[in-house]
């Protein structure tokens, strides 16, 4: 037993705390002027709980429009566009749908979001920011 905060843990407090590993690695290939293409993957690992790997693949036009396709092994598939509207400014949308049992009980998830991509001091050398 863990005591916190004048309240007591039990061991399944504790297994909902467990630390969660990540790892993540990608590259993108220009295919000409207009269009680039980057494949990712990312593993997600979690102490008692099976490993989750992720594997992504999206088609950049003019560095403003992303189509892309994901694949969560044996768990969820789904798709997602993303638009840049400035450098640091871009909206988007996801949605994925099991692929497992889960597929009886829901029909998937939907994500709006936003992306703010908060610079710091301006250099000479400008890496553009794929992950």
């Amino acid at each position: 037993m863990i005591e916190s905060s004048s309240r007591i843990l039990d061991s399944t407090d504790a297994k909902l705390n467990a630390r969660h590993f990540f790892i993540t690695g990608g590259s993108v290939f220009k295919l000409n002027s207009v269009y680039k293409l980057q494949p990712s993957a990312l593993i997600k690992y979690t102490p008692n709980s099976p490993i989750t790997v992720d594997v992504n693949v999206s088609l950049i036009m003019y560095d403003k429009i992303w189509l892309g396709v994901l694949y969560r092994f044996n768990e969820a598939m789904g798709v997602n566009i993303v638009y840049n509207i400035k450098d640091m400014l871009g909206v988007g949308y996801a949605y994925d749908f099991p692929i497992n049992g889960l597929r009886t009980y829901q029909n998937g998830s939907h994500e709006i979001f936003l992306r703010f991509d908060f610079k710091g001091k301006k250099s000479s050398y400008q890496s553009p920011r794929y992950f």
